[in-house]
């Protein structure tokens, strides 16, 4: 999302049969920043066109999917910050995760 031009990833329709739907939890989060992106279905590929952070302050209730806090939580990092709920979630896989990052 904050890297120079346009980053494609492939194979990303397997993201929707996870804890979450997770492609869609991704595209719901770049939206709440403004990010461009778009998903071909028909290759299977998520387009996204990188930008600079702009500091906005964003509150973010992400699916209760351990991964989809983490990212979420480095969005706000990346930006200004903002509530995030569901947090309990990353202690599955990374249980000190706001405390190392």
């Amino acid at each position: 999302s904050y890297a120079d031009g346009v980053s494609i990833i492939r194979g990303v329709e397997v993201l929707v049969h996870k804890e979450s739907d997770r492609l869609n939890a991704v595209m719901e989060l770049m939206s709440l920043y403004d990010i461009a992106h778009r998903y071909d279905e028909e290759n299977d590929l998520l387009e996204i066109e990188g930008r600079k952070a702009d500091g906005r302050v964003v509150d973010i209730t992400p699916p209760r999917d351990h991964r989809m806090v983490m990212v979420s939580y480095l969005y706000q990092i990346a930006n200004g910050g903002g509530k995030l709920e569901n947090t309990e979630c990353v202690e599955k896989s990374f249980p000190k995760f706001f405390e190392v990052i």
